[in-house]
């Protein structure tokens, strides 16, 4: 490479940091939403000090997850910030930024590999590479992941994620040339363990590597008889300390869920249905790809789902046509094939097959998973400068990138806005969705506690419709009622939350405060017995399920 063309790809990567981080300023307005309240607004152990918060961190499965990188994370922004909100939104975005370096890299070394270029080529390469970091970095569907302080977890995992890619591929390159290995395979290792220390989802970074290895690096070769070969004896043996680590992280991340989401993990309504969600997820991840419209909070799963329902059997239908078609013609485009396989590796343990929480599938999901298409895009991008390598070219190719990027970066401002606090953000999954029970009880939670108990008994009433049995959702509209003084529908609807679920003591204590106080003679009893709902906006209303994992 030439000297006047090295400071490209550098300059190149910094403008993909900033317009990375400038896509999402308004999550800087934006407060603490959803679980954000559990995890680090009412969390004590996040603010305490010395070695017994440590311990916390690195001990503790706090809403079923493991996570004590994310933790110290947090406990460092709340001894910068406070619990101004905006300091924890800055962290997630900046973090946001590297990765999309990140991946400005990693799609530059993986579609070097693809394109051999010569030096008077590195421009063209490095506009591929910027074209498939933004199109990553400025997608919508990377909304939830940065603008969600509880997601913070995603984009800390995946610094440590494409880290270990990164040294990975040095390690290739290394050994290549004839130099050692162990060095660059202890530092994949390394960060291997970093990332998850941060988000379990990352336990797929081994299979990742093995997909890497049979293309594009072609470490492996494809006829499983010649697996057993010195060379690729070799290859396989690297992966077993990555793989033993992937698999007691799998093992101790689905404990930890199980022991948080129990009824969830066993009610997961037949293999049918589990098989139904992940046919569902696998399609509607490249959708939403190339249509980022109507994106919502949360999908909630329904109650009818099985493999011969629609969408489902259609969704089916298209992942067994796709799979054989990359299969067949793995020859001719065996990069789509690699990308579709590690797409499906990445999102095996969120599709549904193990279920934890109401949703049918989650914006983060994607943050790992879909990093394949901009790359795919980007190898587009240079397959077609090849055909006829010229400056005119390459700068229609770019042009047409930079308008592409254009339009993602409008609409993640916009889906960013949403994310500002909890009547936005709910308001929109309504307008979306009118049908879901989930965001209309958590709308009515977020209206009752900014006064406007009216409307707050709407959305509670029209959650409890769409779905009887959501025992959250009877326990806020017997607060929201009790409120209002309005006892015997109060009684009526905690009686029946209690029904649903016989174990909530804070439902138990709120009907037994509405009984006393219809015994009362003033119907502002209740307000003055229940110690910390005074009024609508100190009230912590039941958040039921349909959080994360």
């Amino acid at each position: 490479m030439s000297r006047s063309k090295t400071p490209v790809p550098w300059l190149l990567a910094a403008l993909v940091a900033f317009l990375t981080f400038d896509a999402f300023l308004p999550a800087l307005r934006g407060g603490f939403l959803w679980d954000d309240m559990g995890l680090i607004v009412f969390n004590p152990r996040l603010g305490g000090s010395g070695p017994e918060r440590l311990g916390w961190m690195f001990s503790n499965l706090h809403m079923g997850n493991y996570q004590p990188l994310s933790w110290l994370s947090y406990a460092a922004d709340l001894a910068l910030w406070g619990l101004d909100p905006g300091g924890f939104h800055l962290t997630n975005m900046v973090l946001h930024a590297v990765n999309a370096v990140l991946f400005f890299f990693v799609s530059r070394r993986l579609l070097g590999r693809v394109f051999p270029t010569e030096p008077r080529r590195e421009t063209a390469l490095a506009a591929a590479a910027a074209a498939s970091a933004l199109l990553f970095s400025l997608h919508p569907l990377r909304v939830e992941s940065v603008a969600w302080v509880a997601e913070r977890r995603d984009v800390l995992s995946g610094v440590f994620f494409q880290g270990g890619i990164l040294a990975y591929l040095a390690m290739c390159s290394s050994v290549e040339a004839g130099r050692g290995r162990r060095g660059w395979l202890a530092l994949t290792a390394a960060a291997f363990l970093l990332a998850v220390l941060s988000k379990g989802i990352a336990v797929t970074l081994p299979l990742t590597l093995i997909v890497l290895d049979f293309y594009p690096l072609k470490r492996l070769p494809w006829p499983a008889r010649r697996w057993t070969e010195p060379e690729a004896a070799g290859v396989w043996a690297e992966k077993v300390p990555l793989l033993a680590l992937s698999l007691a992280a799998g093992t101790a991340g689905y404990a930890g869920l199980s022991a948080h989401w129990p009824m969830l993990a066993s009610d997961a309504g037949g293999w049918s249905g589990r098989l139904a969600q992940a046919f569902y997820s696998l399609v509607f991840y490249p959708w939403k790809t190339v249509a980022p419209f109507q994106l919502i909070p949360l999908y909630e799963r329904p109650a009818g789902i099985g493999l011969w329902v629609h969408p489902f059997t259609v969704s089916m239908l298209a992942v067994l046509g796709i799979t054989a078609l990359l299969l067949r013609w793995r020859a001719r485009w065996p990069g789509a094939l690699a990308v579709w396989v590690y797409y499906g590796v990445t999102l095996a343990p969120v599709m549904g097959i193990a279920r934890f929480g109401d949703q049918l599938v989650a914006d983060r999901y994607s943050y790992l998973s879909c990093l394949g298409w901009p790359l795919l895009a980007g190898g587009g991008m240079m397959a077609l400068w090849r055909k006829r390598p010229s400056a005119g070219r390459l700068g229609a190719l770019s042009a047409a990138a930079a308008v592409l990027s254009a339009a993602l970066f409008v609409l993640t401002w916009r889906q960013t806005e949403r994310w500002r606090d909890e009547r936005s953000l709910w308001a929109h999954a309504v307008e979306v969705d009118p049908g879901q029970a989930l965001p209309r009880d958590k709308l009515g939670s977020a209206l009752a506690r900014e006064g406007d108990l009216d409307a707050a008994i709407e959305e509670f009433r029209a959650a409890v419709r769409l779905r009887p049995g959501f025992a959250a959702a009877r326990h806020n509209l017997g607060h929201a009622l009790a409120l209002q003084g309005r006892w015997d529908e109060a009684v009526a609807h905690y009686r029946e939350a209690l029904r649903l679920a016989p174990g909530s003591r804070k439902t138990r204590r709120q009907l037994d405060l509405a009984l006393d106080a219809m015994k009362r003679a003033g119907a502002a009893a209740l307000p003055r017995a229940a110690r910390g709902v005074s009024s609508p906006s100190a009230m912590r209303y039941d958040r039921g399920p349909g959080g994360r994992p």
